[in-house]
């Protein structure tokens, strides 16, 4: 973009609530479509505990999981059981 396009778009801003509102509102959906995307990822189950005590936990809360389980029962998380 030139600079005098560059200018222009920031004098656009500075004079026309309407138009600085919707910039805002899109970076603010496009930050919350990224948070929804980014739970959308299959964490790795962990495994926790000691002595003769082992059991699973979810990568995302560390909420406890059976191996069964698709899906973090605490926090909804997706589980990948392949790693």
């Amino acid at each position: 973009m030139e600079r005098g396009a560059l200018e222009a778009a920031r004098d656009l801003r500075e004079t026309d609530p309407k138009t600085s509102y919707t910039f805002f509102s899109i970076a603010e959906t496009s930050g919350k479509a990224a948070e929804e995307l980014k739970a959308l990822i299959p964490m790795p189950a962990e495994i926790e505990g000691g002595g003769s005590t082992w059991f699973y936990v979810c990568g995302e809360c560390h909420g406890s999981i059976d191996t069964h389980d698709k899906y973090c029962r605490h926090c909804g998380h997706p589980i990948d059981w392949s790693a």
